[in-house]
């Protein structure tokens, strides 16, 4: 991460949950893909201004991408959640 003042890269905990960013990595490395964007990490979330800009560009970013995922955060407990989650494919 760069810091945005001096252009100087600055260590910091990741903000998405570690088990995001485990599985974000790990799924970019069975694919061989050398970037990802996690919203979280990319944005930030406590800036209106960046959180406006992104969202007008968004469409850009996932267009581009070569895999656009989504992970969730609660566990299907019937068929017809599954079948929803299908039908956005």
């Amino acid at each position: 991460m760069q810091d945005r003042n001096q252009g100087v890269a600055v260590p910091r905990l990741p903000k998405c949950p570690s088990a995001v960013l485990l599985r974000a990595i790990s799924f970019a490395r069975s694919k061989d893909v050398s970037m990802i964007w996690i919203d979280q990490e990319c944005v930030d979330q406590a800036d209106p201004i960046d959180v406006q800009n992104h969202l007008q560009c968004n469409h850009i970013i996932f267009q581009q991408a070569e895999y656009t995922i989504g992970l969730l955060n609660f566990q299907l407990t019937n068929i017809r959640q599954f079948g929803t989650l299908v039908l956005l494919n």
